[in-house]
């Protein structure tokens, strides 16, 4: 081949090259409009899906080299996502990893201090919930600055109070609620008479309304275990008779709208309606007896009160 040959067909191998060339920058910038043109989908519903931390994620992972400050835009938007719903239904496992998945986040500082919240109210509630002192003085100890802190310490001082009246008693025959229902009539004549035996297990609050327990109170008296005490009443009247017994009678404890109430086996209950004549009376026994013909009512403080 001479000179001129060879010339023509270096001169084509040219041409081809720079075809293929030409060929390849083609597709390249192609493929890289195609994967633009993706990325920007991608990102769009990102944005029309802030609330879903699956797409966010997806986003995420599936295109690390798209523009900066996209990234940084679905990157805010889910760790907002995120602890969103964390406040939603928060534990302290979730504000754990929050934390760890995000220690340089826009929202950490929040999230940590959310997490103290969290930890110190279940510990509040764990400690109110088992009420005792045990459990006040660990959630002191824990949390001697928390916000609980000053509340914790006047439950416990009242616990301490407490202790002292486990075994109180007031006197047979005596009237806590006076202040609240007036002072007994004494004996007198045509009256009748409310008589109620105690158990010897507990003390109890005998509670005895006009008409039914939505009447107004006729006179009440406080029966020592294994004592007897009575109520005396207007006579040609009807009754309900409620029994609020227990054992550690604390006059502190706020009962209803009242003061004064019991520490330990509480219990309440009503007796059936009745209607009393002159010198008529009804006693109860409140110790189960052979042949007894009592039968009693579960109820609250609330209907006696």
């Amino acid at each position: 081949m001479n000179n001129k040959g060879l010339r023509r067909t270096a001169l084509i191998l040219g041409i081809i090259a720079l075809i293929m060339v030409i060929i390849i920058n083609t597709d390249n910038s192609l493929s890289r409009r195609v994967k633009a043109n993706q990325e920007l989908k991608a990102y769009e519903l990102a944005l029309n899906n802030s609330d879903d931390i699956f797409v966010l994620t997806d986003y995420l992972e599936q295109y690390p080299d798209a523009p900066a400050e996209h990234i940084a835009k679905i990157q805010h938007i889910y760790e907002k996502t995120s602890f969103d719903q964390i406040e939603k239904d928060p534990n302290q496992e979730k504000w754990e990893e929050y934390i760890k998945q995000f220690p340089n986040g826009h929202l950490t500082e929040q999230a940590i201090l959310n997490l103290k919240v969290y930890t110190e109210e279940r510990d509040y509630n764990a400690a109110v919930s088992a009420n005792t002192e045990e459990q006040y003085e660990e959630f002191i100890r824990e949390y001697p600055n928390g916000i609980y802190f000053s509340e914790v310490s006047e439950l416990l001082a009242e616990l301490r109070k407490q202790k002292e009246y486990l075994y109180n008693s007031l006197s047979n025959g005596s009237q806590p609620y006076a202040k609240y229902y007036g002072r007994n009539r004494s004996e007198y004549y045509g009256c009748s008479t409310i008589r109620v035996n105690a158990s010897k297990n507990t003390d109890v609050v005998v509670i005895v309304h006009y008409d039914d327990s939505d009447g107004p109170v006729a006179g009440h008296t406080y029966v020592k275990k294994g004592n007897t005490a009575e109520v005396y009443l207007p006579a040609n009247r009807s009754y309900q008779v409620g029994f609020y017994s227990g054992n550690g009678w604390y006059p502190d404890k706020e009962v209803k709208d009242k003061k004064g109430g019991f520490l330990r086996d509480e219990n309440i209950q009503r007796a059936d309606i009745v209607h009393l004549e002159s010198y008529s009376g009804m006693e109860y026994t409140l110790t189960p007896v052979i042949h007894g013909n009592l039968d009693l009512e579960e109820c609250s403080l609330e209907d006696i009160l």
